[in-house]
């Protein structure tokens, strides 16, 4: 009808003030589904976006990045949302500091751009650029009686599980969780209550 393309004739739309819908994008996805945390299973994913998830500065974009081994976890989130995004892969290069070595792994990743999304998981916490300015959830964000799932979500984010050996010979299975921001890491142990804890600094992560 006005004879220009359909690309620039959205981004007038959009800078007249209109929002354009697209609506073979469209899906069920539930964009209040972090607004108010309330289930075990979104208090998990709030305490897995913590640890593992990218919430943008600049933009709505929510993603999170895992090892491709890991493809399934990304499944299941992305089940939780019922989004309609593909999951993506490539390989990213690290730099072993100790070896001089690079080396290729490949990854997956799971994105959306959700502005309500966006902006409910910044109310709860997860913020940008947070890796040395993450906070413990407060309780008005998460109730006592849920603390526990966060922090399962959380450990299967960024902790594991391993078997120490005491001077005697004991053996005793640890808990490890890793986290740069060790005001998170003290009022994760307080919540808890956990007893037997140490701190441990290295470089700019810090463990417990």
């Amino acid at each position: 009808m006005f004879h220009i393309g359909r690309g620039h004739f959205t981004k007038q739309i959009k800078d007249l003030g209109f929002e354009v819908h697209n609506y073979q994008n469209e899906s069920c996805i539930d964009e209040s589904v972090f607004e108010k945390i309330d289930t075990e299973e979104k208090v998990y994913w709030l305490g897995f976006l913590y640890a593992d998830g990218y919430v943008a500065k600049d933009r709505f974009t929510v993603s999170i990045s895992l090892k491709e081994e890991d493809r399934n976890h990304l499944y299941k989130f992305k089940k939780f949302l019922n989004a309609p995004n593909k999951i993506g892969y490539k390989e990213i290069s690290l730099y072993n500091k100790n070896t001089g070595e690079k080396k290729q792994y490949p990854t997956a990743t799971f994105s959306i751009n959700r502005k309500k999304i966006h902006e409910d998981l910044i109310k709860k916490g997860c913020i940008p650029q947070k890796t040395f300015n993450l906070k413990f959830p407060s309780e008005d964000i998460l109730p006592k009686d849920l603390v526990r799932h966060f922090v399962r979500g959380f450990v299967d984010g960024d902790g594991w599980v391993g078997i120490g050996t005491q001077s005697r010979g004991a053996r005793f299975s640890r808990l490890n969780i890793t986290c740069a921001s060790i005001d998170f890491l003290n009022d994760l142990v307080d919540t808890m209550g956990w007893e037997h804890r140490a701190i441990h600094s290295k470089q700019d992560s810090k463990a417990v």
